[in-house]
């Protein structure tokens, strides 16, 4: 099969796009080849600097890139189109075809925004007559109950060769928490983490934070912290084996 993959634009470390990506990467050794088509616009300067993104930082894929913007003047030859988001939905139900459209389901994401216009537009794609895939057994319930039409779910992937537990359990002094932060996306609850963590110091319980998932974090911690950045997953599943505590 030749598969049409309608992408919102992607950053270095999207665990939405890591999964897209590996689907692809997993698909492209069965033989099956895919197009990427970015929508809309992308802040990389090119589609071969995104494409060469995607195979140093995700899966070596072999699968082209193109942008699919807003006049929809550029030609899908795939055997289906799958999107990935809500609003890659929109695009894919704007194109003329008659090739069968699937909806690649990650989260339930009306949940994404406050009650307004972006919560009833993703609301509105499961009654597009896509066929889903979701992301886990719960979501594949969630959207079947608002209208969905699911025809199966898969398991959230780990690889046990770089996430296992330590061989030898330590017991810090001070207790280590790792805490994923990223308040880019207001669902990570990057603030009130923070401010529980403060709450927690201002009983003078000692810990040390380890943030990782951005940059910068959004509020000052009253305790002692580093802040990471983006990891590599090498570099997580040691932050973990080395933590008293994870918490996303």
């Amino acid at each position: 099969l030749l598969i049409d993959w309608l992408i919102p634009d992607f950053h270095i470390g999207s665990g939405g796009h890591t999964t897209i990506f590996r689907i692809i990467h997993h698909l492209e050794k069965m033989g099956h080849r895919s197009k990427i088509w970015i929508c809309d616009k992308t802040h990389f300067k090119s589609v071969r600097l995104a494409r060469n993104t995607i195979r140093t930082h995700f899966f070596p894929l072999r699968a082209d890139v193109g942008i699919l913007d807003k006049s929809l003047s550029a030609t899908l030859e795939g055997d289906c189109i799958f999107s990935t988001s809500f609003e890659t939905c929109y695009y894919s139900r704007a194109l003329y075809s008659n090739k069968p459209r699937f909806y690649l389901v990650q989260d339930y994401e009306p949940s994404f925004f406050p009650v307004g216009s972006k919560y009833f537009l993703a609301q509105e794609t499961y009654d597009f007559g896509f066929h889903c895939i979701t992301a886990g057994k719960w979501l594949f319930q969630k959207v079947g109950s608002v209208g969905g039409d699911c025809l199966g779910y898969f398991d959230l992937a780990v690889d046990h060769a770089l996430f296992f537990p330590p061989i030898c359990s330590s017991n810090p002094e001070v207790p280590v928490i790792a805490v994923y932060s990223r308040a880019g996306t207001e669902r990570r609850l990057s603030e009130m983490v923070i401010h529980g963590l403060n709450v927690l110091a201002g009983r003078e319980m000692p810990f040390k934070v380890l943030f990782f998932g951005a940059k910068n974090i959004p509020v000052t911690p009253m305790f002692e912290y580093e802040v990471l950045g983006v990891l590599k997953p090498r570099e997580l599943a040691k932050l973990y084996r080395n933590s008293t505590i994870g918490c996303v």
